[in-house]
């Protein structure tokens, strides 16, 4: 996969709108509680943050910025991931391959980390709670259900997917019954 440059990742991430969680305007605080806001000592979840590990302190009071946490991060090492047709942040690979800087306030990428992102995951979820995984350099496709997975060559991904469109295109869900020509 190609490197996206910064500036575009962080145009595609900013958000102008108030915190989806506490509903902070652009530049304000966090409010307590807040899903979104990070502990400014640990880098983590400040909600989930007793003040205590790995020892007594302060969370702090993070502003919001108009990103997600950890976006700016993935952004300047185009860490991305495929979600719902959109790229978002690897915020995954940022907890995996980063240390928080507590005195700059972010995640830095430990030694070693590399830039960009080789295997470009792919998600999608379907109707109800089917979830499709795959990525470009698996020859595979994963077709996960509460039900159980399943694991298919890319090509017999298609053969599937007619199959199920044929399957729809029977099924009345007004009436509930399956057959109906």
């Amino acid at each position: 996969m190609r490197d996206l440059p910064e500036a575009e990742l962080l145009v595609r991430w900013r958000r102008t709108s108030p915190c989806t969680s506490c509903g902070a305007a652009v530049l304000d605080p966090h409010t307590e509680g807040c899903d979104m806001a990070r502990c400014l000592y640990t880098g983590g979840q400040r909600r989930g943050c007793d003040g205590r590990d790995p020892e007594v302190h302060s969370c702090g009071a993070e502003i919001y910025d108009g990103f997600a946490p950890g976006a700016k991060e993935c952004a300047a090492w185009c860490w991305v991931c495929l979600m719902h047709g959109e790229l978002w942040p690897e915020v995954n690979r940022l907890v995996r391959e980063s240390d928080w800087d507590r005195e700059n306030a972010r995640w830095r990428p430990r030694p070693g980390a590399e830039r960009g992102t080789p295997d470009l995951q792919m998600e999608w979820y379907v109707k109800g709670s089917l979830v499709v995984k795959t990525s470009e350099s698996s020859p595979f496709v994963t077709l996960s259900h509460s039900s159980g997975s399943l694991m298919l060559k890319r090509n017999q991904l298609w053969d599937l997917i007619q199959e199920l469109t044929d399957v729809e295109a029977k099924w009345d869900a007004d009436a509930g019954v399956y057959g109906v020509d």
